[in-house]
């Protein structure tokens, strides 16, 4: 069965030649709709509107349907449409690819908590790291495959190697009542904005010639658009850091107050080594690219980053040799 919200999304269905669709009249489906789908069908997909209330429905009855043997699958509709829209816009074909591709309720709770991810903040990706991993933890022991895209999917979006993702992910809610391991160090999401801030600190230490590498380098190499702003204000008050931060910019000004703190621990670094933090951080933006790229099986994009990647290690190797 295919659940939509409205009649006059019934009816496109039905008109366009998919009859096994039903409406809920609204965006909460309830337990009395899920007990009914239950006893007609073994698979529900939900093609709900792609809205706010659309995706909470979504979530809402993934939560009903776990006591039931109902597999429940989630359609991605494009932002702004309905069905019937989509219908009259796109054609049946287009409806029809998209309910062949309709993922599992894992997956597109996993989408949702990434989609809502605040990348700003340490804490931010450590909440949506820890979000994905307790949903991953619920993927069935025989669909490793789909653990496995789950987790690159969050190393993707949360700019974390893949070993830190699984590194405290268990294979069921058992194993993870059994499984208690020590807090680490430093938080995931604190090591994923490391390099960046490091690299700012080093300029801030290095004077002229860290000023003029902090202006030079592009925004893109930051993964985060509180990073980048973290950059600018440090190009704008480069000789007085923490001068024009307002109690309304708490996270930046955190952040300026952490990159000032580490910058007056260490010494000026020379023009290869501010180079060198330049390359890596060129590497890193690549690395996340080419992941994205084969998410999307985009075949040409991925020669294209491969080739830059071997211009940035070759010029690492380069530069390397200059701070020797």
């Amino acid at each position: 069965m295919v659940v939509v919200e409205g009649y006059t999304d019934v009816l496109a269905m039905h008109q366009a030649g998919i009859p096994e669709t039903v409406a809920i009249m609204g965006t909460a489906l309830t337990e009395d709709q899920v007990r009914e789908l239950a006893k007609v069908a073994k698979r529900v997909i939900l093609a709900l509107d792609a809205d706010r209330a659309g995706q909470e429905a979504m979530l809402r009855a993934a939560r009903l349907a776990e006591d039931r043997e109902l597999e429940l699958a989630a359609v991605e509709m494009p932002a702004g449409a309905d069905p019937a829209d989509l219908l009259a816009t796109r054609g049946a074909d287009e409806m029809n690819a998209l309910l062949d591709r309709a993922s599992g309720m894992i997956e597109f709770q996993v989408r949702r908590v990434l989609a809502d991810a605040d990348l700003d903040t340490p804490a931010g990706r450590d909440r949506a790291l820890d979000s994905a991993r307790r949903l991953i933890a619920d993927v069935p022991k025989s669909s490793l495959a789909l653990r496995d895209e789950l987790v690159r999917k969050v190393a993707d979006r949360l700019d974390l190697p893949t070993d830190l993702v699984t590194a405290e992910v268990p294979r069921s809610r058992d194993t993870e009542r059994r499984f208690s391991p020590a807090p680490p160090a430093r938080s995931p999401g604190a090591i994923a904005l490391a390099p960046e801030e490091a690299f700012l600190a080093t300029c801030l230490a290095s004077g002229d010639v860290g000023s003029a590498q902090l202006s030079e380098v592009s925004p893109e190499l930051f993964s985060s658009a509180l990073m980048q702003q973290a950059r600018e204000h440090l190009v704008a008050n480069f000789h007085d850091p923490l001068a024009g931060l307002s109690e309304a910019e708490a996270e930046l000004g955190r952040i300026v107050a952490g990159v000032v703190a580490r910058a007056e621990t260490q010494g000026p670094a020379s023009a290869p080594n501010l180079r060198m933090g330049v390359l890596q951080l060129e590497l890193r933006r690549i690395d996340r690219e080419l992941r994205r790229a084969a998410e999307m099986a985009d075949r040409a994009r991925q020669d294209e980053l491969a080739g830059a990647r071997q211009d940035v290690r070759r010029e690492m190797d380069a530069v390397m040799g200059q701070t020797a």
